[in-house]
């Protein structure tokens, strides 16, 4: 029974093959935020903290579609009122149930951009957020993922997260490029890179490849920084698209410093 109960649950609720996963939760497997993160981030902010005072506005979904679709459209927001507005056109306000969300449904697809606008109970405008019809891919961008390795510490069994993004000409991300990444690591002789994901539930890459097709124009690669010092490069490639490169530093363990974690336990 226990082992009956244990598949099911590791069952890729609610589809089936070719997903491997589960669809529920916030974050996908790479961490990166789905949408209902931003009501999380509306509504329940801390756990001691029910209610926040920043401004939170989130609208999708994005704006690439095809002419002639019909889209609907949410937000997630703590303001009191939320109007949306589609190439400069106002679809209408709505005021913003607590604990809930606003939609417009239906919405015809014409290219440009959507943006909506959150006001007090005042009518005083609190924020935006936008959406734009984005171009084709045209570049990467790399960058290191909330820090975690910015600072890696030779010997400490340590690991650093990359980010890859797809973007337009204009520097957008594209919500629904694909294209095949692959990451390449130069600066040291015991640093590696030790898979990659793209967060997509129904991916079925070996996740110890260093390359990986983007999802919603994203990808990650896991750096272990190895025992030597100095600075690592990783560049990151894709067939037509222009390179990005990220560093990240290898520091010489430091046990006089309370927050420099090192584990000398071998990797997994």
């Amino acid at each position: 029974m226990h082992a009956r109960a244990l598949r099911l649950r590791l069952q890729p609720t609610p589809y089936a093959w070719p997903d491997v996963n589960s669809h529920f939760g916030i974050l996908d497997l790479c961490g990166f935020e789905k949408d209902r993160t931003y009501w999380y981030k509306a509504w329940f902010p801390t756990i001691n903290e029910p209610v926040t005072t920043k401004t939170v506005i989130h609208s999708f979904p994005h704006w690439n579609w095809k002419t002639g679709d019909k889209v609907d459209i949410w937000t997630y927001s703590n303001a009191a009122f939320i109007e949306l507005f589609v190439n400069g056109a106002s679809l209408g306000r709505q005021a913003m149930p607590q604990f809930g969300h606003v939609q417009w449904l239906q919405v015809p697809f014409v290219a440009g951009s959507y943006h909506t606008v959150a006001y007090d109970a005042e009518n005083k405008t609190l924020g935006t957020a936008n959406r734009s019809t984005t171009g084709a891919p045209a570049a990467l961008r790399a960058s290191i993922r909330d820090s975690v390795g910015a600072i890696m510490y030779a010997g400490c069994n340590d690991y650093g997260l990359v980010m890859v993004e797809v973007v337009d000409a204009a520097g957008l991300v594209v919500p629904d490029a694909a294209n095949i990444v692959s990451l390449a690591l130069r600066g040291s002789k015991s640093a590696f890179i030790d898979g990659t994901g793209n967060g997509d539930p129904a991916g079925h890459f070996n996740n110890k490849l260093p390359v990986r097709p983007a999802y919603h124009g994203l990808m990650l690669g896991v750096i272990s920084g190895g025992d030597d010092l100095g600075t690592l490069t990783v560049t990151a490639t894709s067939p037509g698209l222009a390179s990005a490169t990220v560093t990240m530093e290898v520091a010489a363990r430091d046990d006089t410093v309370s927050d420099r974690w090192c584990s000398p336990n071998p990797k997994w």
